[in-house]
């Protein structure tokens, strides 16, 4: 009788921490062009990093900054120069990113529509440290 309340009660644990998992948690998680048009298709809140490079050190870099500066919002990224946007002759407005300054941006959309947008551009800043405080103060401005 106790293995079967073990059994029991580890599976009620795996599965709660299943669910826990299929949550939207704060970070950065990269999609493909297809997807990022369904993402933003089916939310009606959506935060997108766009980056622009075929460095993997300069993309790397714009990933982790984001993804080390904020704490409360999921951001969906996809990358302009991706071989799948390359190769498919692709461009940000073909999947539902458009509007001014979009590529190094982290921007946010409702119900499709662009509400809120800065750059992640370093050179836009004077330092590593004011990119990070925009990123922060954009993201507490979603609390």
């Amino acid at each position: 009788m106790k293995n079967n309340k073990s059994f029991l009660f580890g599976g009620v644990i795996s599965f709660s921490l299943l669910l826990t998992g299929c949550g939207e948690s704060a970070g950065v998680e990269s999609l493909s062009p297809q997807e990022m048009e369904e993402y933003l298709k089916e939310n009606e809140e959506a935060f997108v990093l766009t980056t622009n490079t075929e460095d993997e050190e300069e993309y790397q870099d714009a990933v982790n900054i984001v993804g080390e500066n904020i704490d409360n919002i999921p951001v969906k990224e996809i990358n302009a120069k991706s071989d799948q946007m390359l190769d498919n002759d692709l461009l940000l407005e073909d999947i539902g990113i458009d509007g001014p300054s979009v590529l190094d941006s982290l921007s946010y959309f409702e119900n499709g529509n662009l509400e809120e947008r800065i750059s992640v551009r370093e050179a836009n800043y004077d330092s590593e440290e004011e990119l990070s405080l925009e990123i922060q103060n954009f993201d507490r401005s979603f609390e």
